[in-house]
């Protein structure tokens, strides 16, 4: 009769509190050769367990190299969650966290079974996530009883999947990408001492640059001092009626004759549910005697115009900027707006030039260290000509049109200057141009050749 009160007693106990869903949290990179094979893992794990109930979520670093897209396009936020979890002098990818205090590290054997486990231990709240009203946040998490603790804390982040993009360590398709933490990173606290519920109300924005179609909103409370997450809840971010993204289909910078003109396009789609008219405005910085115009299909338009997209349909943007024979550089500027949700608007920005002053070759492999010049030149004043040394060749030709040339190199250490590189920086000198030249591993690459002697 004891055994059988022990056993009764221990299955309520066990029965206590609520079903589980687990965040498995990823530290991770597109240039960490490793990271393909983790990333495809916890896809499979998700996938086995089901998206309702394993929530991933993947903060993109700067480790091992510069360069990947998702970490800089929110540095401040994937930081902040990184150093959560790993100190600065013993930071790897791919790193895995599950429910925030169980560290399982880059041992990938064990990422699934450790999942199947804490799947199976009860939470003691409750949570609930409500998106029916356009850019707020309804969020409801019960407790089972008191709870006393004075370090949790209520996030709500966007994830973003099913991304194409070619990284440089060979993955093509990348999923539960961190995008944004609603209000901010450092979440809301909250406090169950009294055994009530907390209703959360949070306002988000969707950047219309992101797969709307793509997006999640995943609400968890964490133990702020031991990491644990105590209960997360996901729910797929309804498409708005009304947004549209806008992208350049050219290079932003071009190079032209004085008597000839160049052409730059963007792709207006609208991405909403609706049915959206545009307004499109063409800005011009350009010098004096220059022209530019812009064309929606078949109708051109010399400053404004106007178009309806049907949803999920596209247009292209041409714009075409003519020097009229005066030397120089100019930008164009295309401003879209939704004529149906005012608070719509985006733009897009082309440079054009005969020659000028400073010309910027950007030469790291695909990392992003133009950032760096470009921030510093803008705030300047200085107008620059930005050309990309990985897709078109750079000679002396090109160069000789600037006065000063910024070459930048970044942190490779293999094929860091070719040949052709180092003659038409060698003719440019000789010329009297001016040259600022930057990299990690220059001396080391090229030390043996004779432009290394002789210039630098």
């Amino acid at each position: 009769m004891k055994k059988l009160i022990l056993t009764i007693l221990l299955l309520n106990n066990l029965a206590l509190g609520y079903q589980r869903n687990v965040v498995f949290e990823i530290m991770t990179s597109t240039t960490c050769g490793y990271c393909p094979e983790a990333e495809a893992l916890v896809d499979d794990i998700v996938a086995e367990f089901g998206e309702e109930r394993v929530y991933e979520i993947a903060y993109h670093l700067w480790f091992p190299a510069s360069g990947d897209p998702f970490y800089v396009a929110n540095t401040s936020e994937n930081r902040a969650r990184n150093s959560l979890y790993q100190e600065a002098g013993d930071m790897y990818t791919p790193h895995s966290v599950i429910d925030g205090s169980i560290d399982v590290g880059s041992n990938r054997s064990i990422w699934r079974s450790r999942t199947s486990s804490r799947l199976g231990v009860p939470s003691p709240l409750q949570l609930t996530l409500d998106l029916s009203t356009p850019g707020e946040i309804n969020a409801l998490a019960v407790p089972e009883g008191s709870i006393t603790n004075d370090n949790l804390t209520a996030f709500f982040v966007i994830t973003e999947s099913n991304i194409h993009y070619d990284a440089p360590n060979g993955r093509s398709i990348f999923n539960g990408v961190m995008r944004k933490f609603f209000p901010d990173v450092d979440g809301i606290p909250v406090d169950f001492s009294d055994g009530t519920a907390e209703t959360l109300e949070v306002s988000y924005e969707l950047d219309p640059e992101w797969q709307l179609d793509q997006l999640k909103m995943i609400f968890f409370i964490q133990d702020m001092a031991t990491k644990e997450i105590y209960q997360a809840a996901m729910c797929h971010i309804p498409i708005p009626g009304y947004a549209f993204s806008l992208n350049e289909m050219t290079e932003t910078y071009s190079l032209v004759e004085a008597m000839g003109s160049t052409e730059f396009s963007a792709l207006l789609r609208n991405a909403g549910t609706e049915t959206d008219e545009y307004e499109v405005r063409l800005m011009r910085d350009i010098p004096e005697g220059w022209a530019a115009s812009f064309c929606i299909g078949e109708a051109c338009y010399d400053s404004i115009g106007t178009v309806e997209i049907l949803p999920e349909a596209m247009e292209t943007l041409l714009v075409e900027v003519y020097p009229m024979g005066f030397d120089g550089m100019g930008e164009v500027r295309l401003v879209v707006s939704s004529l149906s949700d005012t608070t719509l608007a985006d733009s897009v920005t082309f440079t054009a030039a005969t020659g000028g002053d400073i010309i910027l070759v950007d030469d790291d492999q695909g990392a992003l260290f133009e950032d760096y010049y470009t921030e510093a030149l803008d705030y300047l004043g200085y107008p620059y000509f930005l050309t990309d040394r990985t897709s078109e060749s750079v000679d002396y030709s090109l160069l000789s049109r600037f006065n000063l040339c910024i070459w930048f190199t970044g942190t490779p250490y293999n094929d860091v200057l070719t040949s052709s590189d180092e003659r038409a920086m060698g003719n440019f000198l000789d010329s009297g141009g001016r040259l600022f030249i930057t990299g990690a591993e220059i001396g080391w690459d090229n030390r043996n050749d004779d432009f290394y002697s002789d210039y630098l």
